[in-house]
């Protein structure tokens, strides 16, 4: 098998993974699943996990587990909305309910006295998603779990490589799950990736678990073998992403109108976006200024309970620590490859966009 190690050079990197292609097209490497088995083995070692399962659809395979558990009709789990829309309508299609708890005061953060309110006898289970990858305060949700008897899910958005209290985020729960959209993560896959210690969950998610792999499953050999490269990089990629967010926030920790994201939980995110938080009446000067000098900058954020059918359906309740996220967020989405002045100039233009908003208050 070809070595997984990552090349910094542009052209090593393109014979790689032309030498991975041959490998895969010339021997029978694409038949006996070398590269995917590799992958899901490394990745298990990685979080230290019994099982690592590379899944067609993150989504479905949530809802085999829920399904396996005997969670269904009327049954409530516990979520977010906040980036939720896609798990809470799969949630109502098997008529599960789900219950929304919102999110810290001026965080992105699920609040754990909500979930404990929440809580009753038709709760199930609590889906835990680290919205823009942050981490939260997992060790209370999993003792909140334990003492109830419910199922614990953590749903990791763009958290590969983030810690809490030095433990890796998807080893706190029964069964996380992370996405692995190329935009949300730094691992290649076809959709997503399940990570447990408990065989019968596990089988939930592959039944075949425990049989030779096939390749008529999820993972291709090449996004295995790509897979590899990446998983190999993480470590520095993160580094470099940590670099970017420091920048950040040394330009623009001085200005009182807007707040960057700051780490106080012992956690270290992963740190695929820079989320600003400003006021809302300043959101679109900012966002349109910006959007003339970076093509990186978003201000599309969803929430379930905003979805029309999900509302008429649930009639949900006000959250307003959820809608004020919405309302006063710009998300600067950041890459691995970016270079770090290309975001030292987007920082000072910021510093600039924000004296300017203040003179002209």
């Amino acid at each position: 098998m070809l070595s997984t190690q990552p090349s910094e050079n542009l052209s090593e990197k393109n014979t790689y993974f032309l030498d991975i292609l041959k490998n895969i097209h010339t021997s029978d490497a694409y038949f006996l699943g070398n590269y995917a088995k590799q992958y899901e083995y490394e990745l298990a070692q990685y979080f230290g996990s019994l099982y690592a399962i590379n899944t067609d659809s993150k989504i479905k395979s949530m809802m085999n587990v829920l399904k396996g558990h005997g969670i269904g009709i009327n049954d409530e789990v516990i979520c977010t909305s906040f980036g939720m829309s896609k798990t809470v309508n799969a949630l109502l299609q098997e008529k599960i309910i789900p219950a929304f708890a919102d999110l810290n005061t001026g965080e992105y953060t699920l609040s754990f006295e909500h979930c404990k309110q929440l809580i009753n006898q038709k709760t199930k289970a609590i889906i835990l998603s680290y919205p823009l990858g942050i981490p939260n305060q997992a060790h209370r949700f999993k003792e909140l779990a334990r003492q109830h008897k419910i199922l614990l899910i953590e749903d990791i958005q763009s958290g590969l490589g983030a810690f809490f209290r030095d433990q890796k985020l998807g080893t706190f729960s029964d069964v996380a799950f992370f996405d692995h959209h190329p935009k949300n993560q730094l691992c290649a896959s076809q959709a997503g990736l399940c990570i447990t210690d408990h065989t019968h969950i596990a089988k939930m998610v592959r039944p075949n678990i425990q049989q030779p792999y096939s390749v008529l499953h999820e993972l291709s050999e090449f996004f295995g073998a790509l897979g590899l490269h990446h998983l190999n990089a993480l470590d520095h990629k993160l580094s470099h992403l940590q670099q970017i967010h420091t920048t950040y926030s040394n330009y623009l920790s001085e200005i009182t109108n807007i707040n960057l994201y700051q780490d106080s939980t012992q956690s270290i995110a992963s740190k695929h976006t820079v989320p600003l938080r400003v006021p809302a009446e300043e959101r679109s000067f900012f966002y349109d200024s910006l959007k003339k000098h970076c093509t990186f900058i978003d201000k599309s954020l969803e929430a379930a309970h905003n979805n029309a059918l999900i509302n008429v359906m649930l009639r949900p309740p006000h959250l307003p620590n959820t809608q004020s996220a919405l309302e006063e967020t710009l998300l600067l989405h950041i890459d691995q490859e970016d270079a770090l002045i290309e975001h030292v100039a987007v920082a000072e233009k910021i510093q600039a966009l924000s004296e300017k908003y203040r003179l002209s208050a």
